[in-house]
């Protein structure tokens, strides 16, 4: 089996050599098939993510969320290694960006905005580098994901992504967590939800 980083160092290759037009149909097919989806429906509190260029783009999530009357909130690093809080976000516009490395992440401000708490029937979108049907997940690296779910782990965990991100397998290591569902979008059919629960 091929290793993380390989993996990693892939999958990045791959996106890089995505059009944007690719980039916004994934996306809005995502957010169409995530407005079907009993969770989203019943979920007060939608935990998102702002998505860097090459990701699945979540703002008309947020606006549609936000017009249903959820809650929505992105994540924060913390000063301490590898946590990460979530916090209430009305405009994205409120975001600002801050520099992990070479990864450039809008976030919210902890003067500014409310902490969230998340709750049974909260849905958290999980954005990733490369996922599997069985729900494993590789990330960035950092793990911040994989800490804030041990906490939570009862939060209906979405991954999103691409049908070249969606891999036979991927390494799993005894922290990593599992995801409860994925959306990935193809070109050829639209978006697939797995539900992997």
């Amino acid at each position: 089996m091929i290793n993380k980083l390989s993996i990693r160092q892939s999958i990045r290759e791959q996106r890089k050599r995505q059009e944007q037009a690719e980039i916004e149909w994934a996306s809005k097919q995502i957010t169409e098939k995530l407005k079907t989806l009993e969770a989203y429906q019943n979920a007060t509190k939608i935990l998102s993510y702002a998505a860097m260029p090459l990701e699945i783009q979540t703002s008309t999530i947020h606006q549609k969320a936000r017009e249903e009357g959820k809650q929505v909130a992105y994540p924060l690093m913390g000063p301490n290694e590898g946590e990460m809080t979530f916090y209430e976000v009305d405009r994205l516009e409120e975001l600002e960006v801050h520099y992990y490395g070479s990864l450039a992440i809008k976030e919210p401000n902890p003067s500014c905005h409310t902490l969230i708490i998340p709750s049974k029937g909260d849905i958290m979108l999980v954005p990733g580098l490369a996922f599997d049907r069985k729900g494993g997940r590789i990330g960035y690296g950092g793990g911040f994901y994989d800490r804030y779910l041990i906490k939570y782990p009862f939060l209906y965990t979405i991954g999103v992504g691409q049908k070249f991100q969606l891999l036979e397998t991927v390494p799993m290591e005894e922290t990593d967590q599992l995801l409860k569902a994925l959306l990935i979008s193809d070109k050829s059919w639209g978006c697939e939800e797995i539900q992997v629960i």
